[in-house]
């Protein structure tokens, strides 16, 4: 998420990451405006690590009974999107 943030605001980056590493990395035209970024979580690991690295999280396939919990450990101000079920679609030729 550190790398995403920083390439996408058109930053030359040079970093050791936990699991991989970049020398020199810059996107050839910076993002304008810069994208939100946003994690996929459900779980509290995952929720907490999107609190603390990106803008928000995906809660998508969340049941309406779950938003609570969520919140309970992002906190009641953290951007959380829930698209909600999807519902089937028929198919055309």
């Amino acid at each position: 998420m550190r790398f995403l943030r920083s390439a996408l605001a058109g930053e030359k980056v040079t970093e050791e990451y936990e699991t991989f590493s970049v020398s020199k990395f810059r996107l050839a035209r910076a993002a304008d405006p810069v994208p939100s970024i946003m994690l996929a979580a459900l779980r509290p690991g995952m929720l907490r690590l999107a609190a603390e690295e990106t803008d928000g999280a995906s809660t998508n396939w969340l049941a309406a009974s779950g938003v609570p919990k969520v919140h309970e450990v992002v906190g009641p101000d953290f951007r959380v999107s829930h698209r909600g079920r999807a519902r089937p679609r028929r198919i055309v030729p």
